[in-house]
Order: structure tokens, then sequence, then C-alpha cells
């Protein structure tokens, strides 16, 4: 197809980070999102649920949106679907497998957001036409069933998206006479998933893993215990089948697993032997050689399922001596401490804990390794390439693998979150930025949160707060009494009582030094979190967040 319109192509997120997927296209006026995902946050955002793309930019003309394509159900995928559609407060159409869509469906409804949705179902194989674009979905292996890439025809060529991708699907290995085909006919763009380029090599099947959780059930005289991620359908369906090789009853432990479980189950995907699966309760009162329990938590996470059991904290199980703690999964970016702790704790409790230290094999990964991502980029033959859903140091590796294996060096292009490319007849072009980067989402609140929140409450977290209440006549603005001084999270120390003495004391002569008739209660404000302000930073102990109550009488 020879260009004849240009096509704009814009990341809102998964470049230079890992998760939060989403990158828009716009021809004619119109725009094609593809994909919509969200990203866990890290510890230092306190208190945040999840972080999502800035889709400002699309919400502030929503008539323009033909739909949102999803090409997998990961929730750095289809994560902020739900906050999206709320933000647009239309009829979207969502576009994907049936997986894809009842895992998307499963989270509108608990976010009772469903009425701003309406699903078409694409499967693997099959094409649909929606507005300038034409989207063809292609199956390839990932660690969740009918994930798949997009091949999508625009008027400035085709692209090719890989979504999340490894070379071995669950039936073999991917279709490679068909990706050469699809080079045959010509690609334009190939955007590529790079999130595993700098392993050497190719992923190892999921086979490998089933082979060692069957050996490590088979071994064990206790209960097993196995956590991974509640979205890898494909291990947990063959952590069940393990099960039931062994005679073991299956009981579930956290409800982001259970729902994916269920969802599962009712299209078919996952299929439980009658009786095999069970109750928690049950669970806890069979012979404990007869259990397994797959549980949420592999990732160290405070409230999932495994680390509660890891404290004593979760109200039906508790993690006893002979128990096998099996964690198949590998610590995400910024969760090893809290996957260790959870580690410690699981040992302390007497339970013989297997992780992907000690026992490599149990877990691979659902990405690409650089040999099968070279293998891509030779099997499609694409004019440019461009990486996505990795960091900046991936992005570097990728266009050195593009380079190698055969593309252009100046065919290779980043995109960075809301910069865009044009692409038309003459090539691909820088072509400016439109709003984008992150919005935080606190329980159900959509960017209430700033940088100054997460500032106060890191503050609060570490050095506690103290509260300083002054009562002030409202007509002669005159202190009616000395003021009060209240600290919470702050440490009992001798040095730290001194200095909310002082504070107490610095606070009186401060405002009792000024003419009343000149006093308001935002002056006092003021002035208070100033004297307090310096105290603390005179004294050697914490600097407290100060928190000024002014009560007019």
């Amino acid at each position: 197809m020879q260009p004849d319109r240009p096509v704009w192509v814009t990341a809102l997120g998964g470049v230079g980070e890992v998760g939060k997927n989403a990158t828009l296209l716009e021809c004619d006026g119109q725009a094609l999102l593809i994909d919509c995902g969200s990203q866990f946050p890290s510890p230092e955002h306190l208190g945040i649920d999840l972080i999502i793309p800035d889709f400002s930019y699309v919400t502030s003309n929503p008539a323009s949106l033909l739909g949102v394509v999803l090409s997998h159900a990961h929730e750095d995928h289809i994560g902020a679907v739900p906050f999206f559609l709320r933000q647009v407060g239309s009829g979207v159409d969502l576009y994907g497998s049936n997986l894809t869509l009842a895992m998307v469906r499963a989270r509108m409804r608990r976010r009772r957001e469903e009425q701003f949705a309406r699903y078409r179902a694409v499967e693997p194989g099959h094409t649909v036409s929606i507005g300038p674009f034409r989207v063809h979905f292609i199956s390839v292996g990932h660690s969740v069933p009918d994930a798949t890439a997009l091949r999508i025809e625009t008027p400035a060529g085709a692209f090719f998206f890989t979504g999340d991708v490894t070379a071995t699907t669950e039936t073999g290995e991917i279709d490679r006479a068909s990706l050469w085909r699809f080079g045959d006919q010509g690609v334009r763009a190939l955007f590529s998933d790079c999130v595993r380029v700098e392993m050497p090599g190719r992923t190892p099947p999921e086979s490998t893993v089933t082979a060692t959780l069957d050996r490590v059930v088979k071994d064990a005289r206790g209960r097993v215990i196995v956590a991974s991620f509640a979205s890898n359908l494909s291990r947990i369906r063959n952590v069940l089948g393990i099960a039931q090789e062994h005679g073991r009853k299956v009981a579930i432990a956290g409800r982001g697993l259970t729902t994916s479980i269920e969802v599962a189950s009712e299209l078919g995907y996952i299929v439980a032997e009658p009786g095999q699966m069970i109750s928690l309760a049950e669970a806890d009162h069979l012979t404990a050689g007869d259990v397994l329990i797959i549980a949420t938590g592999a990732q160290g996470e405070p409230t999932a399922a495994l680390s509660r059991m890891a404290v004593g904290d979760h109200r039906e199980i508790r993690v006893r001596e002979g128990d096998t703690v099996v964690l198949s999964s590998t610590p995400v970016p910024g969760n090893e401490e809290s996957v260790a702790r959870t580690i410690d704790n699981l040992f302390r409790r007497g339970a013989n804990v297997i992780w992907s230290s000690i026992e490599p094999q149990v877990h691979v990964s659902g990405h690409a390794a650089r040999e099968e991502l070279g293998e891509l980029v030779r099997l499609i033959r694409p004019e440019f390439a461009v990486p996505l859903h990795g960091e900046y140091r991936m992005q570097v590796l990728y266009r050195r693998l593009a380079i190698e294996n055969g593309v252009a060096p100046e065919k290779v292009r980043f995109l960075d979150i809301g910069h865009s490319l044009r692409f038309d007849r003459d090539g691909a072009t820088d072509d400016g930025t439109i709003p984008a980067g992150s919005v935080l989402v606190d329980g159900i609140e959509i960017g209430g949160v700033d940088d100054t929140v997460l500032r106060d409450r890191r503050h609060l977290s570490g050095d506690g707060i103290v509260i300083v209440s002054v009562a002030m006549a409202r007509d002669t603005g005159e202190i009616l009494r000395a003021p009060e001084v209240i600290a919470r999270g702050v440490a009992a120390e001798n040095h730290v009582a001194t200095a909310l003495d002082a504070v107490g004391q610095a606070v009186d002569r401060a405002l009792r030094d000024l003419d009343p008739s000149e006093l308001d209660v935002s002056f006092v404000h003021g002035r208070v979190q100033d004297v307090a302000r310096a105290v603390f930073r005179q004294s050697s102990g914490p600097r407290p967040l100060i928190l000024p109550v002014v009560v007019e009488v």
C-alpha cells in the first residue's frame, strides 16, 4: 500500500518505562487507541493504588475517538480502561479477543463503569475495519491465552504492533510463515515489545515451569502454596492440572485471582475437574498432603494473600511447619525488598520456600528475549522500527538489535511519552508533542493526588505531624490562650519533647508581640507555620509536617 495520507503515532505511556502501555494513532481527524494500561505504584507513591496515562488530549475531543484496541488481558494493557471510559463519559467501542474483553468486563463491573463500553469481540486471525484503519489480530505466545499482535493497515502504510510476545505459544511455535507473508506485503513500521532485550538467547517455554512445579508438588509432603500473578492464566491452568495429577484439592486465596479464574472458567479456558475446587475453610480441615493453594502476592504486595499469610494476618489460612511455598514469578523492579521480606517471614513460620533465585525454572517470562526479537525483525522486515514497552536502556539496546537485523540506523526511531511521529510518503518525522504524562489514582479518585500531596505523605510517613492550635477572638484578634501543640507519629525522645515545648513558647511569643487589631486568620496561620518550622530546623531531631489550626471564638 502506497502512503497517501499522513498518520500520527503518539505514545501516551509504555516508553521509557514498563507499564501503562497506550499508543494513539490519528488520521483524518480520527483517533484509535492501542491498549489502555495501568502501572503499579512504586514505594514512594504512598497511598496510590494505580498509575494511568494522562488521557486529557483524547478526552478533550471524544467525538474523534473511534475506539480502543486491546492486545491482551494484562493490567499493563487493560488496567486503565475503566478510568479512561469514565473520563470520556460516553459509549466507547472496545476491540479484543473474547477473553480480553471478558477480563475488562469484570473490572468494569467492579468499578461500575460498564455503561460506557461497547464490546466488539474479534477472534485471533480475524480482521476489523475501524474508520481509516484495518486491524488484523494475530495469535502470539504470552502468559495469558488469546494474546495478539496487531497488523494495522493505515493510509500511511501497514503498522505492526507486537503487543507482549514470545516465540513459543501454548500449541507450539508462532506461525513464522504468516509473519514472513506480512513482511512480503510490506510493513511500514514495527512497534515492538523490548522489555527483555537485555536477556540473551530465547525465553524458555512455559513447559519448563510446568515440569518444575510438577516435581515440587510430587516431592512435597505437606500443603503446597503457589503464588503467581492473577492474570497468568496459562500457569494457573497448568497448576490445576498438576494438582489433579497428584490428587490434591485446590483452594484460591486472593480476590483478583478468584475473578480471573471465574472469567476464564466461564469461557472454557480453565476447566477444573468436578470436586477439585474447594474453599479455604475446607482446605484448612483436609490432610495437608491433599491440598494445594493458589494465592496472590508473589510480588510481596502488603495486602495480598501470601503477604498476609507470611505475617499471620490471613483470616483463613496460617502458614505452618511442613508447608511448601512457591513464588512462581520474578520480582518486578522496585519490589525486590518486599518480596525478600515476604520470603523471610515465610521461613520464620517454618515453610520451605522456593523462588527464582534458588530455582530459576520456577518462572519464565511471557516476553521475547534478544534472539527472538531479532528474529521478528528478520521475519517482518519493516522499513521503520520503534521500540515500545520498555525503559530507556531497553529502547537503546533494541535500536542496536534492529540495526543488526537489517533496519537502517536512521529508521530506528524512539518515542517519548507525549511525543508524536508523523508517517507519510516522505518517511517518519518528529511532529511535536501533546499533553501527556502520568495520573495517580487514589482509591476511585482520578488525578486527585499530585506531587505536593505525595511529598506531604512521604513527609508524614518519615517524620510525623505536629498540630499547633491557636484560639483568637473573632472581633479583636486577641490571642485568647497559649498555643496547644499536639504531635502524632513523632518519635517520643527527650530532645523532641523539648522541641515541642519550644514550639509552643516561640509561637506564643511571636503572636503576642503583634498588634491584635492587625491579625487575621490567614496571617496567623502562616506565622505559626513559619515559627514552628524554624524551631525544628534549629533542633537535631525530625522535621515533621506542621499543621496550624486557628480557631476564631
